[in-house]
C-alpha cells in the first residue's frame, strides 16, 4: 500500500520509472520494487523538461507514489531557482545598457560644451583683436596729423610739414575715428588695457593741442616730452593688449625715430671726424 492506500501492482515499477524520466531527469532510479533507490547524476540536465513533465502528470498519472511526488517536489523547487537566475540576467543586460547610455551622454555634452567654448572663445579673440588694431591704427593716424602740424609750426624737425589751416581739419576727423574705436574698446576689452587706452588718450590729446596751438608753439622741450610720452602710453597698450590676447613671446618696445636728416647729418659728423684724423 503507498500514502494515498492504494495497493500496489506490478506495472506501477515501470510507471514510476517513466514519471521519473519525465519530470526528474537528473535522477536516476537503481533496482525495483521497495528496494528502488534514487541516484544523482555527474551532469544536470535542463529545467524546461521539468514544467512539461510536472504537467503531464498532474493531467495524466494519478498512481500517487511516493517517488513520483517527491521528484514533483524537487523539480518545482529547481525551475522556481531556475525563474530567479533566468530573470536575474536581463536585468543585470539591461542595467548595463542603461548605465554605458548615461556615461556616453555624460561625456558627448561635455565633450560639445568644450567645444563650444573654445570656438566662442576664438571668436571673441579675433574681435578684440580686430578692435585693438583698428583703435591702435587710428592713434597712429591722429599722431601723424599732429606731428606734420607741429613740424610746420617749428616744433618738430622730423616729419614733413603740413599748414595748420589744411591740417586741422584732417585733424579733427582722426580724433573722432579715434574716439570710435576706443568706444569699442570699452565694450570688449579687459580692465588693464582699458586703463592703458585711457592713458595713450591723453597722450594723443596733448600732441593735438600743440598741433592747434593751444600751447605754446615755441616750447620744443614740451614737445619733445609729449612725444616720449606718446610712445610709453602705446608701448603699455600693446604689452595690455598681448596679455589680453593671450600672446606668448617677448614684446620690444618702441621709442621714438630719429628722422633720415638727422641721421644723414649724424653720419656726416662721423665722416668729417675720422677725415680729420
Amino acid at each position: 500500500m503507498n500514502r494515498l492506500g492504494l495497493a500496489q501492482r506490478p506495472e506501477d515499477a515501470e510507471i514510476r520509472r517513466e514519471a521519473r524520466r519525465i519530470c526528474c531527469p537528473d535522477t536516476e532510479v537503481v533496482g525495483a520494487g521497495s528496494s528502488a533507490y534514487r541516484r544523482e547524476p555527474m551532469r544536470a540536465r535542463g529545467q524546461s523538461r521539468f514544467r512539461s513533465g510536472a504537467k503531464n502528470l498532474t493531467a495524466t498519472i494519478d498512481t500517487g507514489h511516493d517517488a513520483v511526488d517527491l521528484c514533483l517536489e524537487g523539480s518545482r523547487t529547481k525551475l522556481h531557482g531556475g525563474r530567479l537566475v533566468n530573470l536575474a540576467a536581463p536585468i543585470l543586460a539591461l542595467a548595463g545598457v542603461i548605465v554605458g547610455a548615461i556615461l556616453s551622454f555624460l561625456f558627448t555634452s561635455v565633450g560639445e560644451k568644450r567645444r563650444e567654448q573654445w570656438a566662442v572663445g576664438r571668436e571673441w579673440r579675433q574681435r578684440r583683436l580686430d578692435a585693438y588694431g583698428k583703435y591702435v591704427s587710428d592713434i597712429k593716424r591722429m599722431r601723424d596729423l599732429a606731428q606734420r602740424i607741429a613740424a610746420a609750426v617749428g616744433l618738430d624737425d622730423q616729419a614733413p610739414q603740413l599748414s595748420r589751416d589744411a591740417g586741422l581739419d584732417l585733424l579733427t576727423e582722426a580724433n573722432m575715428a579715434r574716439s570710435n574705436s576706443f568706444e569699442a574698446i570699452n565694450l570688449i576689452a579687459g580692465n588693464e588695457v582699458i586703463l592703458a587706452g585711457r592713458q595713450l588718450n591723453l597722450a594723443v590729446w596733448r600732441m593735438e593741442w600743440f598741433a592747434r596751438g593751444f600751447l605754446d608753439d615755441s616750447d620744443r622741450e614740451g614737445w619733445s616730452l609729449a612725444f616720449r610720452d606718446y610712445f610709453e602710453a602705446v608701448n603699455s597698450f600693446h604689452e595690455a593688449a598681448r596679455m589680453d590676447l593671450g600672446i606668448d613671446g617677448g614684446f620690444s618696445p618702441r621709442s621714438a625715430e630719429v628722422s633720415p636728416r638727422v641721421r644723414y647729418e649724424l653720419d656726416r659728423q662721423k665722416r668729417s671726424l675720422n677725415e680729420n684724423e
